[in-house]
């Protein structure tokens, strides 16, 4: 099907392309325009005094048509996409095609990546997904460096400097993080009792709200959310409102995230969960639509946790239960990229220049939080620190929690998210006003020839997973006598 429909695709392409060429050259002067006009609507005009109907279908001719997208600027990249869709429907003895020789050294490495996995798949007896979603990073422009194998297909040096640069030194070190929590590490050393530590945190919170309340003001302080956020943990471990913390299910596990992280929010920033769907990766199907002919729908990827400014998407978090098994987690993990992919496709496309988007994979009450940034022409993905965030739910946990970095990280990524916000509002509030006046200018100029965009590059490419074609049934509804019953051999049973 997809074949098809991508060879009717270049088809239609190459009429309209020949269709342009054949005709007269594009005015180039004022003159050379409104004579071009004048013979578009005489002829309109001469069609109108037919008949009616003609008149409709010439108004609508004459509207501006919309952008013909054209393919990747290399066909392997279609090819290989082909390949992967033919796959992952359980087709066999697939032609995985070679590599064009005008691919640059990192697009080849990428290229060469999905390959191999594609291949490794199809030799496999027992189908493993995880190669197929490898392969899906690679072709959307991403070199995965959280997999160690990624490193054997780019320049040592380069990937070692992508790693490098994806790695924040100072974001597992939040000062006023540190200091807040300086009393309750060494209240934990001296007694040992997360008990104790619950009766300081919540005599301190009161003498705080009792002080705001004093001076009439609502807004909580940080250091009141920070004494909200040390209570919420000290119950995880003290009383075990979900039961053993390896058997809880993602829902629990999602609400323990969403109580530590919603009084750390900024302002304007908000928190949305249940499975809610990622707006950004709609955007990113259409163009699926536009360049492979795959078929479009309103259907968006749904995430567990996303962040946005307004109706600005910023980051994504995905959530797994403890007791998952190793494929699904490195599923979701490849997912994550490839959503927080698209929310930078969509920032670009909004003028937001190198926007760095940041991801969270949690299993249970751990975390791993990674970025995607561009480097040269390509998407590189990384851990942002090799700290591995937990929430506490046992004694040894809550000492672990306490002098490890766990805080200092969720609060640093809050910042990063905050100024990400910033800087999309402006770029987006720009990319608006300019959307305006082009429309306008366009309007008045009211131009009637096809327009074609430009080639698109790797770069510009997020593969998702495409969903099979759902099947109507037609169900026969006229009526139909009953059928008579059948006396067959009637003499031979009696």
């Amino acid at each position: 099907m997809v074949q098809t429909s991508l060879r009717h695709f270049v088809d239609q392409h190459e009429i309209a392309k020949g269709a342009k060429d054949a005709s007269t050259s594009t005015p180039t002067t004022l003159d050379d325009k409104k004579k071009s006009t004048g013979r578009i609507h005489d002829n309109n005009n001469n069609n109108n005094n037919n008949n009616n109907n003609n008149n409709n279908n010439n108004n609508n001719n004459n509207r501006k048509r919309r952008p013909i997208s054209k393919p990747l600027s290399e066909d392997c990249w279609r090819k290989l996409y082909i390949a992967y869709t033919e796959l992952h429907f359980g087709k066999e003895n697939v032609v995985i095609p070679e590599p064009a020789q005008t691919l640059s050294q990192n697009h080849r490495g990428l290229f060469n990546l999905a390959r191999d996995r594609l291949l490794e798949y199809q030799r496999l007896s027992k189908k493993d997904s995880v190669l197929l979603k490898d392969a899906m990073v690679a072709m959307s422009c991403v070199v995965n460096l959280i997999c160690s194998s990624t490193f054997d297909y780019f320049d040592e040096k380069d990937a070692a400097d992508w790693y490098d640069q994806c790695m924040e030194s100072d974001f597992d070190d939040h000062p006023v993080a540190k200091h807040w929590i300086d009393k309750y590490r060494e209240s934990m050393e001296a007694h040992g009792s997360v008990a104790q530590l619950r009766d300081d945190a919540s005599l301190e919170k009161a003498e705080l709200i009792r002080a705001r309340r004093r001076l009439e003001i609502e807004a909580r302080t940080p250091r009141e959310k920070f004494l909200g956020i040390m209570e919420q943990l000290c119950d995880l471990v003290l009383q075990r409102p979900f039961g053993d913390p390896s058997l809880v299910s993602e829902t629990d596990c999602l609400t323990s995230w969403v109580n530590i992280l919603k009084p750390l929010l900024p302002e304007g920033i908000t928190m949305h969960t249940g499975e809610t769907g990622l707006q950004s990766s709609k955007a990113i199907l259409e163009e699926l639509s536009d360049e492979y002919g795959l078929e479009t729908s309103d259907f968006v990827r749904k995430v567990d946790i996303k962040f946005r400014y307004g109706a600005i998407e910023l980051a994504n978090m995905e959530l797994k239960a403890p007791d998952q098994k190793a494929t699904p987690r490195a599923i979701q993990s490849r997912k994550n990229l490839r959503l927080a992919r698209c929310i930078q496709r969509n920032l670009e496309k909004a003028g937001v220049e190198d926007a760095q988007i940041y991801a969270a994979d949690t299993s249970g009450y751990m975390a791993i939080i990674t970025t995607v940034k561009r480097f040269d022409d390509v998407y590189v993905a990384g851990k942002v620190t090799n700290h591995i965030l937990i929430l506490p739910t046992t004694s040894a946990t809550m000492k672990s929690f306490l002098d490890g970095s766990t805080l200092s990280c969720l609060m640093n990524l809050m910042a990063r998210l905050e100024k990400l916000a910033m800087i999309a509002k402006e770029a987006m509030d720009l990319h608006r006003s300019n959307d305006r006046q082009a429309a306008f200018a366009s309007d008045l100029e009211y131009e009637t020839f096809p327009i074609f965009s430009t080639p698109k590059s790797l770069q510009e490419s997020v593969i998702l997973t495409p969903k099979k074609k759902k099947v109507r049934q037609v169900v026969d509804t006229t009526l139909k006598p009953p059928k008579r019953p059948q006396f067959e051999n009637l003499e031979d049973s009696e």
